[in-house]
Formats: C-alpha cells, sequence, structure tokens
C-alpha cells in the first residue's frame, strides 16, 4: 500500500473524508473521527490569536511540529501537500466551532449541551474573539438549573475563572433553586473565591442577577434568604485545594 493511502486513516482507524461544506481552503483540520474541514486561513486569523499566531509561525520545509497547544502543525511552505491540524474533538464540535470563526456574520449553530461545552473550552484555548465566546456564553447560560452546576464549574476553571459567565448562569435560578442546588458540598467543590461569591448571591438575592459586576460590587441587599449549613462557612474556607 502506498503512504498515501496510510495518510488517509486517523489514529482511531477512522477513513479520512472531506466534509461537503469545507472543501476548500489552504488550512486543513481534521477531526478526532475522520472528517477533514477546509478552510480559508484569513477569518481564522482575523477571530483567534492562537490561529493568527499560528498561521504567521515561519516553518521550515518537511518538518511536523507540535505546539504547546496541542496543534499538530504542518510545515511544508507548499499548502496542497499540508499534513491536517489535529483536533481532539467530534466533527459535530469542530463544525460548529469553525463555522463561527470563518462565517462573515458570526452565527452558533445548535449545539447539545455536551457540544456547547466543549465549544466554549475552545475559544478559551484558542483565544477567539469575544464575540465568538460571548455565543457560547449565552447558550450556556440558556440551560437554566438543569445544568447550572457544570456550567460554573466550567465558567471557574483555572484558565477560564469566568466571572461573566457564572453571573448568567445564576441569573435563571429561582431563590429556592438557588439554594437547593448550591449545597455546601458542591461549594467545596468549587475554589473559594466563586464559593465565596456563590454564598454572598444567596444572600442578596439571586433572582436581581446580583452574582457580581464588573467591579466586583454588590448591590444594596433586597433579601435575605435561610442558607443551610451557613454557620460552616469557616469550615469551607479552610478546607485543603
Amino acid at each position: 500500500m502506498s503512504d498515501s493511502n496510510q495518510n488517509n486513516v486517523c489514529e482511531d482507524g477512522h477513513a479520512h473524508r472531506l466534509h461537503p461544506d469545507f472543501s476548500e481552503g489552504d488550512v486543513t483540520f481534521l477531526s478526532k473521527d475522520g472528517v477533514e474541514f477546509k478552510v480559508s486561513g484569513k477569518p481564522l486569523a482575523a477571530r483567534s490569536d492562537v490561529f493568527k499566531a499560528m498561521l504567521q509561525m515561519p516553518q521550515a520545509d518537511g518538518v511536523d511540529k507540535t505546539g504547546s497547544d496541542g496543534l499538530k502543525e504542518s510545515t511544508n511552505k507548499d499548502s496542497n501537500s499540508h499534513e491536517p491540524i489535529h483536533f481532539d474533538v467530534k466533527s459535530t464540535v469542530l463544525e460548529s466551532f469553525l463555522a463561527m470563526l470563518i462565517c462573515p456574520i458570526p452565527m452558533m449553530p445548535a449545539t447539545t449541551f455536551e457540544e456547547t461545552c466543549e465549544i466554549y473550552k475552545m475559544c478559551y484555548k484558542y483565544e477567539c474573539a469575544n464575540n465568538i465566546t460571548e455565543m457560547g456564553r449565552v447558550r450556556l447560560a440558556k440551560e437554566g438549573k438543569r445544568h447550572v452546576l457544570e456550567v460554573v464549574r466550567l465558567a471557574s476553571k483555572p484558565g477560564h475563572d469566568d466571572w461573566h459567565l457564572g453571573r448568567l448562569a445564576l441569573e435563571q435560578l429561582e431563590d429556592q433553586d438557588f439554594i437547593d442546588i448550591f449545597t455546601m458540598d458542591e461549594l467545596r467543590k468549587l475554589p473559594s473565591a466563586w464559593a465565596g461569591r456563590i454564598l454572598t448571591t444567596a444572600y442578596w438575592g439571586p433572582r436581581r442577577g446580583q452574582f457580581i459586576d464588573e467591579e466586583c460590587r454588590l448591590p444594596r441587599p433586597a433579601t435575605v434568604l435561610e442558607y443551610p449549613g451557613i454557620g460552616n462557612w469557616s469550615e469551607l474556607e479552610s478546607e485543603p485545594r
């Protein structure tokens, strides 16, 4: 068998197939389930600082390079002979992510909650423009109380620390839902700064969107809630992380 046939099989054994809506461009991406996406590098560079740096990086002929961000970069100068850039996500996720970056008017296609989480993480990893990341935030926040714990955990991850997403998610909750979901056991799993803000929100009234503002200030109290286990706050603060 020729080398070209071997190159058309990805690591998990799937044969490569070209996505019909992403069939032209100077950059090729490959999903983990073996779907290739050919796109123009210009909109990618305009909306992602990581892609901009990657596409402008001086490269030597015929050498493959894996960057610190996990991208496998092809370094042949002839774009037609480039190896695909591998992404460890399914084609449905990569399709939605690339569509957000290359469309003249960015739009987020319909996605499942799990796909939206992956897209949101990719927006941070590849340092996408804020209007792109904001679409992921809004989609996650619309999940309401069904997935609010997962959304807050995602927002509070090191490297994200996304207070804006946290506020959007918590605004969806009614007072009692808020208390039922964010138990002391769940708060202990969050970074202490986030746990403290959430407890403060419970005291000041979550329905008014008073989680935190851009200057980390809270308004005058409008309501006081009975929060179970509030006497254990000192224990929560001393919990080893």
